[in-house]
This record gives C-alpha cells, sequence and structure tokens, in this order.
C-alpha cells in the first residue's frame, strides 16, 4: 500500500537592510526580529492580511511588553529561533500576493509562481510549500530593484512525520506568553521552540581554475561534463591559452534525526548534481 510523506518548505523573502537599527516600534516585522527584538500583531501566526488592510502591529524592545501577554496577539519572541520566527510575519496580500500555500501531490515536475512586490526595507513573505512527492525547491524567476544587496531569501524544511508534536495554540485567553512557546503555531508546523540545523549560505561556491590551458582543447565537452553539477567559465588569454574556472554550489546537509531516534551523518553536497538547475545550464 503506498503511503504519502508530507515534506514542507518555507521559503522566506525579506526585503533586508544591511545596516543596524536602532530600536523603534516601528520596525518591521523582519527587522524587527533579525536585530534581536519581540514583533508582535494583533491576529495569529497563520493569518493573512487582504489588500488594503494594515494588521495592528508593534516591535517591543523585549518580551516583557504588554502585547507579549496579551491573548489578542501575536508575538516573535514565542519563537527560540529567530528563521523560524519569520515565518509568523503577517502575510499581508498587497505585498506577498494572493497565494500563501502551495501543496503538490505525487505527480513531479509541477510549478506554482508566487510574486512578491513593494517591499520595504525589514518586510518579509513567506510561502509555504508542501509535497508528497519529493522535496519542493523554488528559484527567482525574475526580478526588477532586487537583488543580493537588499534582499534576503531562505528557507526551512521539515518532514510532518518528524515533528516533535505537541498541542496547537488555542490562540484564547487560555494561553500565556510562556505557554506559547511549546506549542504548535498551526496543525503543521512545528512547535516555536523547535530547534534547526543549519544547511549554510545556498549561493557560496567553491571553485577550482586551470591555467594556461592549451587553445585545442575541447571546452564543449568540459561544459557538458559539468552540465547542471557546476558553473564552467572559460577566458580566452592573450597568449591563446585558456583559463577554465569550475565552480560548485558548497552546500551540505545537516545531520537529520531519524524515526528510531538515531541522527544521519552531516553530508557533503559539494557535488550534488542539480537537474534543474537552470543557471548551471
Amino acid at each position: 500500500m503506498f503511503k504519502s510523506i508530507l515534506i514542507y518548505t518555507i521559503g522566506l523573502m525579506a526585503m533586508a537592510d544591511l545596516a543596524r537599527a536602532t530600536y523603534s516600534a516601528d520596525l518591521k516585522c523582519g527587522k524587527c526580529i533579525k536585530e534581536g527584538y519581540n514583533f508582535c500583531f494583533k491576529g495569529t501566526d497563520t493569518q493573512t492580511f487582504e489588500k488594503g488592510t494594515v494588521p495592528e502591529a508593534t516591535c517591543c524592545q523585549d518580551t516583557s511588553c504588554a502585547e507579549a501577554s496579551n491573548s489578542e496577539w501575536t508575538c516573535s519572541g514565542s519563537y527560540s529561533d529567530a528563521d523560524y520566527a519569520l515565518t509568523f510575519c503577517p502575510f499581508k496580500k498587497d505585498k506577498c500576493g494572493s497565494t500563501a500555500e502551495v501543496t503538490f501531490e505525487d505527480n513531479v515536475n509541477s510549478t506554482q509562481q508566487v510574486t512578491v512586490e513593494n517591499l520595504a526595507e525589514g518586510e518579509t513573505c513567506s510561502f509555504k510549500v508542501k509535497s508528497k512527492c519529493n522535496s519542493p525547491g523554488f528559484r527567482k524567476v525574475s526580478s526588477s530593484n532586487m537583488d543580493d544587496s537588499n534582499t534576503e531569501v531562505s528557507f526551512i524544511e521539515y518532514k510532518k512525520s518528524f515533528v516533535n508534536k505537541t498541542s496547537k495554540d488555542n490562540y484564547d485567553s487560555s494561553e500565556t506568553k510562556e505557554s506559547k512557546k511549546t506549542k504548535m503555531p498551526s496543525d503543521d508546523k512545528p512547535p516555536r521552540n523547535q530547534s534547526w540545523s543549519d544547511m549554510g549560505k545556498m549561493s557560496k561556491v567553491k571553485c577550482t581554475y586551470n591555467y594556461s590551458v592549451s587553445s585545442d582543447t575541447d571546452t564543449a565537452s568540459i561544459e557538458a561534463n559539468f552540465e547542471g553539477k557546476a558553473k564552467v567559465n572559460v577566458t580566452s588569454n592573450s597568449n591563446g591559452t585558456y583559463t577554465i574556472e569550475i565552480c560548485y554550489k558548497k552546500q551540505f546537509k545537516p545531520k537529520r534525526k531519524n524515526k528510531n531516534g538515531t541522527y544521519t551523518e552531516k553530508e557533503d553536497m559539494d557535488e550534488a548534481k542539480k537537474e534543474h538547475w537552470d543557471e548551471y545550464k
């Protein structure tokens, strides 16, 4: 009997301000959390806000503000991990579009496009992508006025069967700011005190160089050999030779917990093949 598994990827896009910010109650959700403050808004972690609707929100200096103890409000201080806390930021449809969640069934090579626009410094959009077959991924299709200098893109990933389930937040007066820390924001998200392993920066690369390569070298075959695996740059030198640069994405798989309680080893992915990575084709 076929049994499906659910793998979740929560992709995060934040319009970043790389300079350190002086505390202000007006700091946007992403910036407030990144600076170590406590962002609170009136609503729930799973709530989306329609176009034209501005959530009532504030950036608190710490978890002792009145909003943190108000059952009508939800605060990032309930999360133990800052990256996971970013997923709680209000989903504003006028910035993040109308699609907050995407589900892929058993089919492969399915796609869904989402659009983010007009993010201000410190604002975020997060999208939950779940798949019953194979791990979901994402890539940028196009952009305008958004690049590595002003935008951060990150993700967290988990398998639902591996989540250490607790009870779900009731979002009412029965909850306290302490009880919220161990609760699940929704039925299919880990508890707020979930710990995560860091896979490092996805843009980090490791390059090797071959200098003074003969001009009769079949560079096309070299590029074909590394297709989908590494990026190959061939530069012609003034003396008639080539310099060949081969760059790999430097990634790794963190330790993962098996159902029997044991853990896998950290796995190097320097030479992992990226079958559908257009950048490397």
